[in-house]
């Protein structure tokens, strides 16, 4: 499950990148609800990778502390 993360934090910058391409490209007023979704992207990009890159780091070093184990066994 945990490897879904990364892919879910892609889908969501895509989905961000999307926003802003028509924010830029509208020439006329944006609407508030477009900003909106578009921080909500944004936000659920951070808060996903921020996810994965914590389980990346406890796991190094659950994997470190493993090998660690064995070698002074």
């Amino acid at each position: 499950i945990l490897l879904v993360v990364p892919f879910l934090a892609m889908i969501f910058d895509y989905l961000e990148n999307i926003c802003i391409i028509l924010m830029i490209t509208n020439s006329t007023e944006v609407s508030e609800s477009l900003i909106y979704l578009s921080s909500a992207f944004t936000i659920s990009k951070g808060v996903l990778t921020s996810v994965a890159w914590i389980c990346v780091l406890v796991y190094s070093i659950k994997w470190a502390r493993i090998k660690v184990q064995k070698k002074t066994k």
